[in-house]
């Protein structure tokens, strides 16, 4: 499924097997192991969606739950991951106009 670029500036939680450290200078540092993995959680969010748009988003999360999943965030980076909350939607502006949201972890590929 491809739906246009979530909305800019998602909201992403820290990855908590990353050591946060302060440089003498007071700049941060983020130190990890390769062996350790790396992924991050993020909430995205999609506006403007048609109800034909959300629909299809509700067969994409019934059919891909629990499976891994390529994403392409507002940047045009992909990811791949998986679903992690259920999706909400929110039905904003005239006529049938919905904004949706979800949670997704992932490592960037």
């Amino acid at each position: 499924m491809e739906l246009r670029s979530p909305n800019f500036g998602n909201v992403v939680t820290l990855d908590t097997g990353v050591i946060n450290a302060r440089t003498q200078d007071g700049e941060l540092v983020q130190i990890y192991h390769d062996e350790w993995g790396h992924e991050d959680s993020f909430n995205v969010d999609f506006s403007g969606l048609s109800e034909v748009e959300k629909w299809a988003l509700v067969d994409f999360y019934q059919n891909n739950i629990g499976q891994q999943i390529v994403f392409k965030d507002h940047e045009n980076r992909q990811w791949l991951g998986f679903l992690t909350t259920k999706i909400t939607f929110r039905q904003t502006g005239p006529g049938c106009q919905y904004t949706a949201n979800f949670g997704f972890l992932g490592t960037l590929i």
